[in-house]
């Protein structure tokens, strides 16, 4: 009894979007499951607008997201700042460039994510093209990021999204860092009066006191 009590026996679910798992995650969990190898650990991914209220009806226990804005009864901290960069298909006019900067855009189909899946990376994406001079709309919008590089790879546009998603090998799509390139956060949410004794413990993995 007194193992579980201290967060050393038991269950902990924790939801991810899909960019955690091509950063974070892996090593959050492997830290986590070295110092609680008896804890069963639920990862479930899950589309980025859904987390917050998958934490807060308790659902998942944590999860990791970008940042949803201040919301009532979850408690948030940033765990990972990832870098953006430009997806574009082979052959494109800016393909042999080293770096890509903003203004460089002008004129270019953008494909981004909806707004209600990822309203952070959405305006992080519109804010840099506004630096480069240049008034950025979607030609398209998917949820997915693997659909946004799918739609890239037919040459339907260009994105601007996670360097993260240069790892998924998707064949037809090239990369290129941004000149100045954004950032966005990559952020832990969870419910401060959440009674499992598992998620102390993994808070502290996080290197959250």
């Amino acid at each position: 009894a007194r193992r579980a009590e201290r967060g050393e026996l038991g269950a902990l679910a924790i939801g991810f979007m899909m960019h955690a798992a091509h950063t974070v995650l892996p090593r959050l969990a492997r830290r986590f499951i070295e110092e609680r190898p008896q804890v069963h650990v639920d990862l479930r991914e899950m589309a980025p607008d859904l987390l917050p209220d998958a934490v807060l009806t308790g659902r998942f226990d944590a999860a990791i997201s970008f940042d949803p804005g201040p919301l009532r009864g979850l408690s948030a901290r940033v765990i990972h700042e990832e870098p953006l960069c430009l997806a574009l298909p082979p052959g494109h006019r800016l393909a042999a460039r080293e770096t890509v900067a903003a203004a460089d855009l002008a004129g270019e189909s953008l494909i981004g994510p909806l707004a209600d899946t990822a309203m952070s990376l959405r305006e992080t994406v519109l804010a840099y093209c506004r630096s480069g001079g240049v008034a950025a709309s979607f030609r398209l919008e998917a949820q997915m990021q693997q659909t946004i590089l799918s739609l890239v790879a037919e040459a339907l546009g260009v994105a601007i999204v996670p360097e993260s998603m240069s790892r998924l090998g998707l064949t037809g799509v090239m990369f290129r860092p941004l000149d100045k390139a954004p950032s966005v956060a990559h952020v832990l949410l969870w419910r401060p009066e959440n009674p499992n004794p598992t998620l102390r413990p993994f808070l502290n993995a996080a290197g959250i006191p």
